[in-house]
């Protein structure tokens, strides 16, 4: 910002600089209107804009409809902004996602993918406020996650679908690979992992260039893999999906470049898997059938599993479409809604 006392004909010192008005016609003794004032007017609100993520509309502001209020509300979260693809109030809201997917942590902001009037991405500092970015992509969005440097997230979805951005409030690229569905995302030991409807995972350790494909006990039977996470405590990637007569609907790898091991499940039938999580000690894994049945199961090294279906908070009749663990180690899942200090006694 300039520096206001410099400019000739002001009083005070900063930061209570304020103007002269002249004498009189002609005088010369007022403040004059200068390019450096013009210059730290457009500079402060540019700033704003472009800190919140915005892009001016071309619309004269207005008490009514302001860029700059909504570009301060974002930053400093002063309203509450109910997205399409998640609810604020979801501890208490009971609504089915539907076609919207899933969430995460990434470069500063909550991240939420999904579709409603086609595909969808929304950031927001505080989970309060929430504003859409633009996305390169026509397709149906599944999942987004980010890197342990903070400094780039990725997207997937259908048709081949990977995008990325480097900030995640204004437009990303895509690097769209091949044809099938990507449904879920992670990163973890210096490696990107996307698993796919068909069974296959995807592997990169640069997501702006080449995926290579790594079949996996999924591929065979082109069952969906639904979820995937890298956890770090026990340097295992598990990856769960569709369980059918020919696999168990469990993957796992301690190098996702190389072999997967398929994993036995406890569950009886062919639930599918929607989401897995670790919570500091156990590996969750929900499901179930939609709709009609819910399905837990627990592990405490993401090899050998437990079934915690008949403990599920809402009923073993409600499938559990989301989980997340939150800093208390508490699972907290989407089945209608439920919260546990501990999985293995939900």
């Amino acid at each position: 910002m300039k520096n206001y006392d410099t400019i000739p004909n002001t009083t005070g010192a900063f930061p209570n600089v304020v103007g002269q008005n002249a004498t009189g016609p002609g005088a010369t003794d007022g403040t004059s209107f200068i390019k450096q004032f013009v210059d730290d007017y457009f500079g402060a609100r540019q700033a704003v804009m472009d800190e919140a993520g915005l892009s001016p509309n071309g619309n004269q502001e207005a008490a009514g409809a302001s860029q700059l209020l909504d570009a301060l509300e974002i930053i400093v979260g002063l309203n509450v902004y109910q997205s399409d693809i998640l609810v604020k109030n979801w501890f208490t809201n009971t609504t089915a996602f539907g076609g919207k997917r899933n969430c995460n942590y990434a470069l500063g902001y909550w991240l939420a993918v999904g579709t409603v009037a086609g595909p969808e991405l929304e950031f927001s500092p505080n989970g309060d406020i929430w504003r859409l970015v633009s996305v390169p992509s026509a397709e149906q969005l599944y999942d987004v996650a980010g890197n342990d440097a903070d400094t780039i997230a990725v997207a997937v979805g259908a048709n081949g679908t990977i995008a990325h951005g480097t900030d995640v409030r204004i437009a990303w690229v895509n690097n769209d690979h091949g044809a099938d569905d990507y449904l879920c995302v992670d990163f973890g030991n210096g490696v990107w992992c996307a698993g796919t409807d068909n069974g296959d995972v995807y592997t990169a350790t640069d997501p702006t260039g080449l995926w290579t494909l790594r079949p996996t006990p999924a591929s065979s039977g082109n069952e969906s893999l639904r979820d995937m996470r890298y956890i770090d405590e026990l340097s295992l990637w598990v990856s769960v999906g569709e369980k059918s007569g020919g696999f168990s609907g469990i993957i796992t790898a301690t190098d996702p470049t190389g072999t997967w091991d398929e994993r036995t499940n406890p569950l009886a039938g062919t639930p599918q898997l929607y989401h897995v999580e670790y919570d500091g000690t156990n590996v969750v894994a929900g499901g179930g059938v939609d709709p009609g049945t819910g399905s837990l199961i627990v592990s405490a090294n993401g090899i050998s599993w437990a079934d915690k279906s008949s403990s599920l908070p809402y009923g073993a009749t409600k499938y559990v479409r989301s989980l997340a663990a939150d800093p208390l180690g508490r699972i907290v899942m989407q089945q209608e809604v439920g919260v546990a200090a501990d999985p293995e006694s939900l």
